[in-house]
Parts: structure tokens; C-alpha cells; sequence
């Protein structure tokens, strides 16, 4: 199914598919070298099982045959976005959580981003807290497409929900970077395509998730009746040697 050339690993056991946020960060040095650095995933916030997980970092990186190393900070990838030349995009609200790093602040959670990722500066958004399994990820808002270069998907005109509140503020605190000819030289804005035909919750058919995805969640809350919990897509692409391009699903 996959085709020759792409090796499916099956001996490497996980608890969930989502090797984005388990799976390690591999690092170049600019000389040919290559090593990988865990994010210490632990469920999202120790909202799920997560025993097999916790060490899948770690044994990808034994199985490609790199150094490894553990960051000083608990996160998944998907919590951080990086242009590849020294700048980082994360949400407060999913990194600066006791969930995942208890009694340390935004200075020392900050200290350890970039040396994890082998990076200059981080800009901040306050994200969203506790809607959601993520706490927010920054990769369902805003990207990076080249250095330099940032994307946010926007909420419709007539969306005052929490992401849509989210991502406006994303823009502009992206649009001032911009015009303070900092990191980001240039936002562009991608309207979510499904953001218009994703439909409230109904709430008259009953999607309660197996016991083991709800522990820490409270599913009566984020199954109020008339809130739409979920976010309608990430903003998913993909870059070829011609530019970025918006996948079809995220």
C-alpha cells in the first residue's frame, strides 16, 4: 500500500497514531550531523493513556541510530511551529499549563524551547485552555511556510467562538511582528474551507469517546448542549520546490 521505497516500522508499539506529537525531533548541526531530542509527551496533558507513547521518541531514534536526548520541558510537536531558521510559534496555553509543566514559568519553559530546537526567539499566543486535547496547538492556526513567512487560518467574519477569538489575535500579533521588522516579514490569511459547513454539535446522538481517552476530562462539560467543541481543521501543508500548498485534509 505504501509502495517500495517507504519502510513500515511495526516493531515500535504506541498507545495512539499521532507520531507528530509522540514521535522525536530530529536536529541537523549544519555540518552532516543528526541527533533527535523527545518532548517527554505525556498525553496531552495526562488526558489519555500514554505508557507506550511516552517512549516512542526515544525508540525511533534508537531505531534510525542518532544520539538522543530528553528537552527540559514536557510538550508534543505539534505544540510548536519552527521556520527552520531560529523562530518558534507555541501557545501558552497548551506549554505554560500545570497539566504538562508544573511550577515553571514562561522564561524557563522558553529557555527550553530553544535550546531543544536550536532556536533565537519564540513568539507567544495566549492559545485556548482546556477545550480541546491539544490545550490549543499552534499547528492548527498558524504556520510557518518558509523563514519568514507565517499563515493563519481564519475563522469566518460572523465566528466569535474561543478559536475564532484565538486566531484573530494570532494574526495581529503576527501582523505586528511584521510591521516591527522582526522574524516575520510577511502573514498571509487562509480562510478554513470547512469552517463554513462544519455544523454545531447535535447533540441527540451520543459520540462518548472509550473510557481511556476521557480520563482527566470532564466529557459532560465538553459535551454541553449548542458548543461546538471542535476545531473544524488544522492548517495542514505541504512545501514543494515550487511553494506551500494546503493539504485536503488536516
Amino acid at each position: 500500500m505504501c509502495g517500495s521505497t517507504v519502510t513500515v516500522i511495526s516493531t515500535i508499539p504506541v498507545d495512539d497514531c499521532w507520531m507528530r506529537d509522540t514521535g522525536p525531533v530530529f536536529r541537523t548541526n549544519g555540518s552532516g550531523g543528526l541527533d533527535a531530542v523527545g518532548l517527554n509527551f505525556n498525553g496531552w496533558g495526562k488526558k489519555q493513556a500514554r505508557s507506550r507513547d511516552t517512549l516512542v521518541a526515544g525508540r525511533i531514534a534508537s531505531y534510525v541510530g542518532v544520539p538522543f536526548a530528553a528537552a527540559a520541558l514536557v510538550g508534543e510537536g505539534g505544540a510548536v511551529e519552527q521556520d527552520g531558521a531560529g523562530t518558534l510559534m507555541a501557545t501558552r496555553s497548551s506549554l505554560i499549563n500545570k497539566n504538562r509543566n508544573p511550577n515553571k514559568s514562561q522564561a524557563q519553559i522558553e529557555s527550553a524551547l530553544l535550546a531543544a530546537y536550536g532556536a533565537t526567539k519564540v513568539i507567544w499566543f495566549d492559545g485556548v485552555r482546556g477545550q480541546d486535547i491539544t490545550d490549543d496547538h499552534v499547528d492548527a492556526t498558524s504556520r510557518f511556510p518558509a523563514p519568514g513567512r507565517a499563515a493563519v487560518q481564519m475563522p469566518l467574519a460572523s465566528d466569535n467562538d474561543v478559536y475564532a477569538k484565538d486566531a484573530r489575535q494570532q494574526y495581529q500579533i503576527l501582523s505586528a511582528t511584521v510591521s516591527g521588522h522582526e522574524r516575520v516579514r510577511d502573514t498571509a490569511i487562509r480562510e478554513n474551507p470547512w469552517t463554513a459547513r462544519t455544523p454545531p454539535r447535535d447533540t441527540s446522538v451520543s459520540c462518548k469517546p472509550p473510557a481511556h481517552e476521557r480520563t482527566g476530562l470532564s466529557w459532560e462539560r465538553l459535551n454541553r448542549p449548542k458548543v461546538h467543541r471542535a476545531k473544524a481543521r488544522y492548517s495542514s501543508h505541504f512545501v514543494t520546490t515550487d511553494g506551500s500548498w494546503p493539504a485536503s485534509d488536516g
